[in-house]
């Protein structure tokens, strides 16, 4: 069986046959590919090989995917829709957060903050600010004694 006939013209109807790419000169079986799309009156046509054709459409469809992401982001804004993490709320889904009944323990025992941060793989200051956020530690740290990281 031929290349040619491998390829079936229901698959991708810009199927042209033999030519030479006018992207990359390279001969063989050509698409015909729309400069404008044909959705927006495009009529003007060029071949291109396969490769280029499928670059040129991946490409697009990139910066079409984007574009339509962003438009629809604009059109929520002016709904009113406040988009994002609501300013001063707590993400729920941290590191520390299924852990925070063992790390109490923890600092009850007087394990020191930077073992206990080791321990969960994580810095310090993400420890100290794990603990300085979370109501659930208020008993061990007041307002005036805000774990530092120093």
């Amino acid at each position: 069986m031929s290349k040619e006939k491998s390829i079936k013209k229901s698959d991708d109807d810009r199927l042209k046959g033999h030519g030479v790419c006018q992207n990359c000169n390279e001969s063989g079986i050509m698409y015909g590919h729309h400069v404008i799309p044909k959705s927006m009156g495009g009529k003007l046509e060029v071949d291109l090989c396969g490769k280029c054709h499928s670059i040129v459409h991946d490409s697009y469809h990139l910066l079409h995917i984007s574009s339509l992401t962003k438009r629809g982001l604009d059109n929520a804004r002016k709904k009113g829709v406040i988009l994002g993490r609501r300013k001063g709320s707590l993400s729920k889904n941290t590191k520390l957060e299924p852990h925070k009944v063992k790390i109490k323990e923890y600092l009850r025992k007087g394990v020191s903050k930077a073992s206990i941060a080791k321990i969960y793989g994580v810095s310090r200051g993400t420890l100290y600010n794990f603990i300085n956020t979370r109501s659930y530690f208020k008993d061990l740290v007041t307002k005036r004694q805000k774990v530092t990281n120093e």
